[in-house]
C-alpha cells in the first residue's frame, strides 16, 4: 500500500511540461525493482526528482506499508 501527497503526481514526467499524474506514478512504481518499503520509497523519490529535473516545488510525502500473511482471530 503506497500513500502519497499530490506533490508526487503533480511533478513533471520528463523534459516537457507534462505532469506525472496517477497513471505515470503507477507506471513508475511498477518499473521499480522489488525492495523493502524504505528502499522502495527512496528510489521512488529519487526517480521523481530525476524526472522533474529541479522543477519540482511542491511538498512531497510518501508512505509505503507492506505486510505478510497474517492470521486474525475474531
Amino acid at each position: 500500500l503506497t500513500l502519497y501527497t499530490d506533490g508526487l503526481t503533480e511533478g513533471h514526467s520528463g523534459a516537457d511540461n507534462d505532469r506525472l499524474g496517477v497513471e505515470g506514478l503507477l507506471t513508475l512504481i511498477e518499473s521499480l525493482p522489488p525492495a523493502d518499503p524504505a528502499v522502495h520509497v527512496d528510489r521512488l523519490i529519487q526517480e521523481t526528482h530525476r524526472l522533474n529535473a529541479g522543477r519540482h516545488s511542491d511538498d512531497l510525502a510518501v508512505l509505503r506499508l507492506d505486510w505478510g500473511d497474517t492470521h486474525f482471530r475474531a
